[in-house]
Formats: structure tokens, C-alpha cells, sequence
């Protein structure tokens, strides 16, 4: 939740999908240590699944948040100025 706060503070959507991609990674980093969890008898094999299932779910969100970013013409208050966001412009010449 830190990384999507700091993303959101930085006021361009470039910036949030990146901060916003690294608490994608922080979650999947979280599903590895479920597993050391479960061998060191901290967490049992029934809860296991529902958070591992949960984190999942949770990735689902953020990679449609970051879809949504990517595809929409808003720009964040960084960016109000600009029409467009050149680099999101995927038929434009580099």
C-alpha cells in the first residue's frame, strides 16, 4: 500500500504505474514467504490457499488499475497541462 500511496503523491501516471508495479511485486514477493510460512508451521495448509488465492486476486487488481492508466488519455496533475502523453502515443514515430 506504501508504493501506491507514494506513486499516487508523485502526480504523473507514469510514475504511479511504476510504483504501482512494485507493489504488484511486493504482493507476489509476500506469495514466497506464504510458502516459508507454511514450512515453518506458522501458517496451516487450510490458510494457506485463501491468502495465497487472495494476493492473487489482489494482482488481478492492480494489473487492471495499471491497464487503465496505460490506456487513458487522463494525465495526472504533473501532466494536466499536456493533451497527451507523448510516450503512451503508441503510433507515433520515436
Amino acid at each position: 500500500m506504501g508504493n501506491i500511496a507514494e506513486g499516487h503523491g508523485r502526480g504523473g501516471d507514469n510514475e504511479f504505474v511504476l510504483f504501482i508495479s512494485y507493489a504488484m511485486g511486493s504482493a507476489r514477493e509476500t506469495q514466497s514467504h506464504l510458502y516459508v510460512a507454511l514450512d515453518a508451521e506458522y501458517i496451516t495448509e487450510v490458510e494457506f490457499p485463501k491468502v495465497y488465492n487472495q494476493i492473487d486476486e489482489t494482482c488481478r487488481l492492480i494489473g487492471g488499475v495499471i491497464q487503465y492508466l496505460e490506456s487513458s488519455p487522463m494525465r495526472g496533475k504533473k501532466f494536466a497541462h499536456r493533451k497527451t502523453n507523448p510516450a503512451r502515443q503508441k503510433d507515433s514515430p520515436s
